[in-house]
Order: structure tokens, then C-alpha cells, then sequence
């Protein structure tokens, strides 16, 4: 859900660089910790930094340093990097990779071919399937070019797709298609890079729902498990706070062999969806509670968005989706830690006092 906006906003770092468904069976619920904060160990906190109102990324990037960010993601769509066949266009990456490094902060790189509604193909591709074998070798040239790019940048994992289960549904051929193509990338991926963690990133409720087992088979090719979380019920309107601990407990039990990644991890904080900026805040004490009672599985939490979206961005995100109701603008435009005028949230504070509790 993260779409090509994001790119909008890496854009004004130019001048820097240059110079629903409901879960299937709950375990029973980890307690909640009354201890101690536990260390951060080898846990992640990462954070989708974003702009406010003054389009400044510098100023929204150190705030989220100073906050405990160590590690960012960056958002790429195939049709973007690829603008003919076999044309690329690798400015976003040379941005990219004069500007991170500087910052000592890895990167998540997703590279989209599914975008949660829609597929990302290029042009001349998008009468095939994903099990064609042009549209293979075509991704496997994409990600040569990629990595020929950011040789700089310490790059943290590789992620192909964004709640691509959305798009599948349960439909088993689409689903055995993008099998036989994420398998074979993969596989391609280990060999060029064998260090590097590789994922496909499903919503939550796609991943312990009715395409459970679908998600299973995939995940056989990944190193880590990629996660989209955000806690609605099927109205649009949040659930309670607490709802993440038996959410991490249920996650982790379907899948207790592979670290887990939260790609996306998010609560707005709109009235009009039930929520507050106090639940907000309640959100993300529970989640860094929830968090150390899995400290040693789940290793990432990427916070979406450090600031709420803009008017405007939240009708670009209905015009792309082709979706448009008000709980869907008030979700979009009230996911951010901090205001778009750029003011904290008392969520940006939670966030800040947990993560120094826990050394970050």
C-alpha cells in the first residue's frame, strides 16, 4: 500500500544527494510483560520516513534518526525502473545511493511487480502471466540492474511484491503462478547475493486466513517472512490496541522457523474510524510490549508513515486503487506518527520513550 508517492518525496532529497478477513485458529495469548523493557538485541526498528507540509525530508529523516530509526525501506515499481524493454532508468537509485549511506541507515528495497490491487508489469508484459518465462528472465534482468546500482548501500533485505494476496485472492492458478515465478526468483537472487534476506510481504489477514496454506508454499523460497499490518475490522474502523499481542502470537506460530519482517505496521489515529490519537499512542506502547515477548522472531517493525498524508495523496491513493470511501481516506490520511503540518502526535512521543527504553 506504501505506491509510487513515496517516490515524490525522495525526489526533494535531489538537491542533498547532489551535493478483511478474520484470523483462523489464535493460539492462546502471550502475556503481557510486566518486566523490564527487553534490550533490542538484534531487532529492528525501522521507520517510512515522509515529508510534512514543507516538503523538508532532511528535517522528517533526522527526526526519525533522533527517534531510533536504523533502517528504512524504499519503494520500487518495475514499470518506474523499466521504462522500455530492456531501458531502465536508474535515477531514483543513484539518489538513492548518494544519500543513504551518508546516513549509515540499510534499506528494505521492495520491488513491486504486485502493488495490492494491481500488477505492475511493463507495458509489452502485461498480456502474460507470471509464469511466463520472458516475464522471469525480464525480472531477473531487473533486479542485475538493481543491484549494479546500489553497490553503496547496505541493503538489509529484498522484497518482491507488496500484499500481493489482495490481488490473488483464492484464486489457486494465479496463485501457482506467481509460485513458479517468485521460486525461480529466489533461487536467482541466492546465487547473485546469498546473504541476502528475500521476501514477499502479504497482508496479515492474508497470511493467517483462507490463503494460508497458498502463502505457506510460497514463503518455502523465503528467507524472512513479510508482513502489512494494520488492525481494521471489516468496517474499516480499528480494533482495539491489545489486538497486536494475539496477532504476534498467531503469526508466529504459523510460522516459527523464519525471522518476521513487518513491512508495514501502522494504527491511524481518525475519530471517524473509531480511533484517537490516545489509541494510537495505547497502539504502540502494546506493540513494543507485544514486541519483546517475540524479541528473538520478530526482528523488524517498519512504522507507516512517519507523517499523515495530505489531501491530495490520499486522492492519489483512491484514484490508483480505484477505491474511494470516507474510512479508507480517514485510514490513509491518519496513519502518521506526526501531523502533515509536521507537529508530533503523542503516538511520535510513545514511540520515542519505548525505543530508548529498549536502547535504540
Amino acid at each position: 500500500m506504501k505506491h509510487i508517492t513515496l517516490f515524490l518525496f525522495i525526489l526533494t532529497i535531489i538537491s542533498l544527494a547532489c551535493g478483511g478477513t478474520q484470523p483462523t485458529e489464535i493460539p492462546p495469548q502471550t502475556a503481557l510483560t510486566t518486566a523490564l523493557p527487553i534490550p533490542k538485541g538484534n531487532r529492528i526498528l525501522s521507520i517510512d520516513v515522509n515529508p510534512a507540509k514543507d516538503g523538508d525530508y532532511e528535517s522528517a529523516f533526522q527526526a526519525a534518526q533522533l527517534a531510533g530509526m536504523e533502517q528504512t525501506g524504499l519503494f520500487l515499481e518495475w514499470t518506474v525502473l523499466e521504462t522500455a524493454p530492456g531501458v531502465y532508468d536508474g535515477s531514483l537509485l543513484d539518489i538513492a545511493s548518494a544519500y543513504y549511506p551518508q546516513k549509515k541507515v540499510k534499506l528494505d528495497i521492495t520491488l513491486v511487480v504486485v502493488n495490492t490491487t494491481r500488477r505492475e508489469f511493463p507495458a509489452d508484459l502485461a498480456d502474460k502471466e507470471f509464469d511466463d518465462p520472458l516475464v522471469i528472465e525480464r525480472f531477473k534482468k531487473l533486479i542485475d540492474f538493481v543491484f549494479s546500482k546500489t553497490e553503496a548501500i547496505e541493503i538489509s533485505s529484498l522484497n518482491i511484491g507488496s500484499e500481493y494476496d489482495i490481488l490473488f485472492g483464492t484464486d489457486d492458478e494465479q496463485w501457482r503462478q506467481f509460485q513458479v515465478f517468485y521460486k525461480e526468483i529466489a533461487a536467482y537472487v541466492k546465487e547473485k547475493r546469498p546473504d541476502l534476506k528475500i521476501a514477499v510481504e502479504a497482508t496479515f489477514n492474508g497470511l493467517t486466513g483462507p490463503a494460508q496454506s497458498q502463502m505457506q508454499t510460497l514463503n518455502q523460497s523465503s528467507g524472512i517472512i513479510g508482513v502489512s499490518y494494520y488492525p481494521l475490522d471489516d468496517n474499516g474502523n480499528v480494533k482495539d490496541p491489545s489486538t497486536v499481542r494475539a496477532d504476534f502470537d498467531l503469526i508466529s506460530s504459523l510460522y516459527p522457523d523464519q525471522p518476521i519482517y513487518f513491512f508495514q505496521f501502522g494504527y491511524p489515529s481518525s475519530e471517524y474510524i473509531k480511533s484517537s490519537e490516545a489509541l494510537q499512542s495505547q497502539f504502540i506502547r502494546e506493540a513494543f510490549q507485544a514486541w519483546d515477548a517475540h524479541a528473538d522472531h520478530i526482528l523488524m517493525l517498519d512504522f507507516t508513515w512517519l507523517h499523515d498524508k495530505s489531501p491530495d495523496e490520499v486522492k492519489e491513493f483512491e484514484k490508483y486503487y480505484g477505491f474511494s470511501n470516507r474510512p479508507f481516506a480517514e485510514f490513509l490520511g491518519t496513519l502518521g506518527l506526526r501531523t502533515y503540518d509536521g507537529k508530533d502526535k503523542s503516538a511520535f512521543q510513545i514511540l520515542i520513550e519505548e525505543a530508548k527504553a529498549r536502547g535504540w
